[in-house]
This record gives structure tokens, sequence and C-alpha cells, in this order.
């Protein structure tokens, strides 16, 4: 089950990066990135799974406007701090990073909502 997730995770981290629209993002709410500073977008959803071995949760989010559709999805979540608070079920808010020169996709500052 958990290598059906992934393999679906990663298909669609894959299906994402081909299908951004470029002018989009440029009109978007994200800061203007380089290949030193991601971009950041707003993530709004909810958490469905959380793997904290793997650094990982699975979040059924909204539309992230200039970014990507509203789907449901594994992002990785590299801090600790972050999986430390979040638990299936959780509505959260939080930052989706995008490095575009290697292609890397995380989530941070995840705010946990009442």
């Amino acid at each position: 089950m958990k290598l059906k997730i992934l393999s679906t995770a990663l298909l669609l981290l894959v299906l994402v990066a081909g299908c951004t629209d470029r002018g989009k993002q440029e009109k978007g709410t994200a800061t203007t990135g380089s290949a030193q500073t991601p971009r950041e977008f707003k993530l709004d959803g909810e958490i469905v799974s959380v793997n904290k071995d793997g650094k990982s949760a699975v979040i059924k989010h909204k539309t992230i406007e200039g970014f990507m559709e509203a789907m449901t999805m594994s992002y990785p979540m590299p801090e600790t701090s972050d999986l430390e608070k979040v638990h299936a079920g959780d509505h959260i808010t939080a930052t989706v990073y995008h490095d575009a020169s290697s292609n890397r996709i995380w989530v941070g500052n995840v705010q946990v909502q009442k």
C-alpha cells in the first residue's frame, strides 16, 4: 500500500512539473524564484496521512494559485517540527516551496487551523 502511494505521488510530481503554466506562474501570487531562492505558494488543505519516517504527508489541497490545480498528493515535509504538529484530518495552511533549478517541491511553514 505504501509503495502504491509513493509511486502515485512520484508520478504526480512528474506530471505537475510538466503541466505547470509558465505564464500563470509569472503573474501569480508567488515570489519570483531563482536557482538559489525557491518560489513560494500558499497552500490550504487537509492532511490525509502522515509518514514521519519518510518525512512526508499526503495533503488534499485547494487550487494553489499560480502553481497547480486542487488535488490530493504526497508532499515532502523536511522539517520535523512541521511533521510533529500534523495529524490525519487536520485542516492546515502552509507554504509550498518550488526550486525550479532542481524541480524540487516541499511543504513548510505549516499552521494547523482550529
